[in-house]
C-alpha cells in the first residue's frame, strides 16, 4: 500500500508503464492494465509514446469506442504529430468515422 502512495506522489511514468504491461502481458488483468496506463499519461502527459501504447490497450481490450479515441488523438495533436504510428491510427480512425 505505501508503494502505491510512493508511486502516485511523483513522476513515475516508466513505472506505471511497466505495470501496465504486465497486468496486461503477465497478470491478463485489463482493468488494472488500463489503470496503470491513465495513471502513467497523467504522470507524463507529453509522451507520446504513452499516448500511443494506451490507445494500443484500448485497442485491445475494446475499453473505448471509436469516437472516443478519436477524440482523446484529436486533444493530444501535438503528440500524434511526434509519432507516425499514433497518425496512422488518427487517419484510420477518421476515414472509419467518416463511413459511419
Amino acid at each position: 500500500m505505501g508503494t502505491i502512495a510512493k508511486l502516485e506522489s511523483g513522476d513515475f511514468s516508466i513505472v506505471w508503464r511497466n505495470l501496465g504491461i504486465g497486468y496486461f502481458n503477465i497478470r491478463q488483468q485489463p482493468v488494472k492494465a488500463r489503470v496503470a496506463y491513465d495513471k502513467a499519461f497523467k504522470t507524463n502527459p507529453a509522451d507520446a509514446r504513452l499516448l500511443y501504447e494506451r490507445d494500443q490497450l484500448w485497442k485491445r481490450t475494446l475499453a473505448k469506442n471509436q469516437r472516443s479515441v478519436l477524440r482523446e488523438l484529436q486533444k493530444h495533436s501535438s503528440l500524434v504529430r511526434q509519432r507516425d504510428d499514433l497518425s496512422i491510427e488518427l487517419c484510420a480512425l477518421l476515414q472509419s468515422n467518416r463511413s459511419a
